[in-house]
């Protein structure tokens, strides 16, 4: 038989000797149908080449079989890697993926919400920090990865590293090797895994009954390795003294090393540091970094998991999931 995109329902039910509407049941998995029905009807399918109407289907079921991504950085190893594993998940239960990278743009993020509004989506992945502020965002179940919304809709489900034990291990740390001036640097957004991580660092130095110097907590309005060398640099310059440094990205530590070697600043030695992510860089970085290590793996699988979950119509399992994290211990302390 030819197989070609004119090969029809009709055709198909023909081949498996049942009727049209049982055919289409199968293609929709509506149900009714026994397991031996499914089997003559994929069989069927097989040997025409039979293409469906992807379009159509959607439009019956005011819905296509896509998931849109909202990602803030795309070129961020550790956003690209939980990207990763949601659109090869997704694609094993048989959905396509909209990857929509915004570069931390407010203005972006919504122009991409008001595209996905159009295209029917199934479901959103947001990884996003500025959350359902308006009436922008698609009506549909919808994952929040690693960070807090702002608002969230009723039909989601927020997956998220434990980052106040992250930011309570990495401080630890450096406490247990005898550190008493431990500075900080933050992104100066107030997204929630910033937050919860200078959080987890001053709830650690407390619990130590050391003192919180306020003065070295510093912050960078864009996390990247330029910002962190600059702010160290200056904190340096001006006579800020810290003998531990903990920094929430790993590419922020890379900055800061970066930015303390050039003082003539040895690390270990006279000032520790831990990073944040365990992304590729701190592993394999000149001298290897010190990190928390985030589960992306797992966060994928849960996101995926409960994402098709409200897909097919069932609640999630929780409203909220918090993933461990472990500290790596590597040569910067």
């Amino acid at each position: 038989m030819k197989k070609n995109g004119s090969i029809s329902i009709k055709t198909i039910s023909e081949m498996a000797g049942v009727s049209t509407a049982t055919v289409s049941r199968v293609l929709n998995d509506a149900g009714g149908f026994s397991l031996e029905t499914r089997e003559k009807v994929q069989k069927a399918i097989s040997e025409a080449g039979f293409v469906p109407n992807i379009m159509a289907r959607g439009l019956r079921k005011n819905s296509l079989p896509l998931v849109g991504i909202i990602v803030p950085d795309i070129i961020n190893e550790y956003f690209s890697k939980l990207v990763l594993q949601v659109q090869i998940a997704l694609a094993r239960c048989g959905y396509s993926v909209f990857i929509c990278n915004t570069d931390e743009s407010l203005h972006q993020e919504q122009t991409y919400l008001t595209s996905l509004k159009t295209m029917m989506i199934s479901g959103l992945v947001c990884i996003s920090g500025y959350g359902n502020a308006n009436g922008n965002w698609p009506n549909v179940p919808t994952v929040y990865i690693d960070r807090h919304p702002t608002g969230r809709l009723a039909l989601s489900t927020i997956i998220e590293s434990d980052n106040l034990s992250g930011g309570y291990h990495a401080t630890e740390e450096v406490l247990r090797r005898g550190c008493t001036r431990i500075a900080v640097l933050v992104d100066s957004r107030n997204l929630s895994t910033c937050i919860a991580r200078k959080e987890g660092y001053k709830k650690a130095i407390l619990d130590a009954g050391a003192t919180l110097h306020e003065d070295l907590i510093f912050s960078v309005k864009k996390v990247d390795f330029q910002n962190a060398y600059n702010v160290i640099t200056v904190a340096i310059q001006s006579g800020k003294k810290f003998d531990a440094l903990f920094c929430t990205t790993d590419w922020l530590a890379m900055g800061a090393l970066a930015a303390l070697k050039h003082a003539g600043i040895n690390v270990p030695d006279q000032v520790k540091v831990v990073g944040y992510d365990d992304i590729s860089i701190a592993e394999h970085a000149a001298l290897p970094i010190t990190t928390i290590h985030q589960d992306v793996d797992e966060m994928s699988r849960l996101a995926v998991d409960e994402l098709v979950r409200m897909m097919n119509g069932e609640p999630c399992l929780r409203d909220h999931w918090i993933v461990p994290v472990s500290l790596v211990r590597r040569s910067t302390t």
